[in-house]
């Protein structure tokens, strides 16, 4: 079983570092996390940029000026994981080391 996290973001930049780094540290850390961008005009993508620099298994696309909707099907149809999960609002992303593993136990299957 392979475990995909889906982030939409737009402008989330000051909580962005802190969510990524909370869900890389997990107990049980995604096989991967996906995020799209709808095409944000602050820091969000440099620090997204940043941490998939360190991190193979964070894939970034920019999709300016998509809706939630719209990002959340691109995201899901490019995570390669055969159960997902998806975190928002990203400015209430304070998860402790084992939050994936619960929140996986609720994921969906993808596809």
């Amino acid at each position: 079983m392979k475990v995909s996290v889906i982030l939409t973001v737009l402008n989330e930049g000051p909580g962005m570092a802190d969510l990524l780094d909370a869900l890389l540290a997990q107990t049980a850390p995604p096989d991967e996390i996906v995020v799209v961008d709808g095409g944000s005009t602050d820091d969000t993508l440099k620090l997204i940029t940043n941490h998939a620099q360190g991190d193979p298994r964070l894939k970034v696309h920019v999709e300016p000026g998509v809706n939630v909707a719209r990002s959340r099907n691109i995201a899901t149809s490019r995570a390669e994981g055969t159960i997902g999960g998806r975190f928002i609002p990203v400015a209430q992303g304070r998860f402790g080391p084992a939050s994936l593993v619960l929140a996986a136990g609720r994921g969906r299957p993808i596809g």
